[in-house]
């Protein structure tokens, strides 16, 4: 049987959490998959502060893990704008698998029971992205950052 959980909200706050979370997951999710196929800063930018408002609401209400994955998320989004990492399909799905675990996670919210769900992997997965050890292991995939030679192949 799962612990549960207590978060300081009326239902009306519990209400309005669970639209603005779920608006800034649906988000992530679309910008994550624009990413993927253009990956222009406009989109990293507003990831970015998807990612950013998440941690806030996340911090505002107490869920520390949720606070703790959208903070490593937040700074993923920073090395992309920042050309410190490049966007592969390895990173968008690592990216992806991240959204996945917030929603899990926004989920023990509304149950107020812990789901049980593990984020240290993760949050390990996007440190090792961050480093660049997954980066190598595959070429980017946004078009505009492939030379000309590679899209006549």
């Amino acid at each position: 049987m799962s612990a549960a959980l207590s978060f300081d909200l009326t239902s009306e706050e519990l209400d309005v959490f669970l639209e603005d979370v779920n608006d800034y997951l649906q988000m992530l999710e679309t910008g994550i998959l624009d990413l993927e196929r253009k990956g222009d800063p406009e989109t990293l930018q507003s990831l970015f502060r998807a990612a950013h408002t998440l941690k806030a609401l996340a911090g505002m209400v107490g869920h520390r893990p949720m606070a703790e994955l959208t903070h490593a998320l937040e700074t993923l989004f920073d090395d992309l704008r920042q050309a410190r990492l490049s966007s592969t399909s390895i990173v968008a799905d690592e990216l992806l698998a991240t959204v996945d675990t917030l929603k899990t996670l926004r989920d023990e919210v509304i149950n107020q029971q812990v789901s049980g769900l593990d984020i240290t992997g993760l949050l390990q997965g996007l440190e090792q992205l961050r480093a660049g050890e997954a980066e190598k292991e595959e070429t980017p995939t946004s078009l505009s950052q492939l030379t000309a030679a590679e899209l006549t192949q």
